[in-house]
């Protein structure tokens, strides 16, 4: 039982709705629907607070789901900066930069709870950084130019500091 509790909450559900959404964002920017989009971005955004937000009032915060929501951060993000890369004109060296910084995080982490069973979470660096990720990235998709370009330049500076932060918390446990 405290496996599907661990699973199937309420929380957990969200985050995989943002999963889900995520094609149709995909879709709905391929056929230029840039309102529709826009609207799925947002929701896919907020989502991404709501769940957290629901797994602490509800007393529902799980191992599983502290996994679980930064993987689908980094998929739906990385999914959509692939997409840009091929329909928005996104800079090739500025996605390597975010998804890289995705994958060293993803790897560290996993290392770090293999090796101390420690689920790491996001600091605060990393939360605002991926607000301005995910503003960026909706600026790109949706075209708003200059604005695209200037939040891509906050999001680098900001994926900067975060690693930054997020090494030193990893340092820490030797990893």
């Amino acid at each position: 039982m405290r496996l599907n509790r661990e699973i199937i909450n309420l929380p957990n559900l969200v985050t995989f709705l943002r999963l889900g959404i995520l094609p149709f964002v995909l879709l709905s920017l391929s056929a230029e629907k840039k309102t529709l989009a826009l609207i799925l971005l947002l929701i896919t955004w907020f989502t991404d607070v709501f769940d957290g937000v629901l797994a602490r009032k509800l007393s529902q915060s799980t191992r599983f789901g502290k996994i679980l929501d930064p993987l689908v951060d980094k998929i739906c993000l990385g999914t959509l900066v692939i997409f840009l890369i091929l329909k928005r004109n996104f800079p090739l060296w500025a996605a390597i930069v975010v998804i890289s910084r995705d994958l060293l995080i993803l790897s560290s982490g996993l290392f770090l709870l293999k090796k101390t069973k420690i689920v790491p979470t996001s600091n605060l660096f990393g939360k605002v950084t991926m607000v301005f990720l995910a503003a960026m990235a909706t600026a790109y998709a949706m075209e708003w130019y200059p604005l695209n370009q200037i939040l891509l330049v906050v999001s680098l500076l900001m994926v900067g500091v975060s690693s930054i932060s997020y090494s030193v918390y990893f340092l820490l446990y030797r990893i």
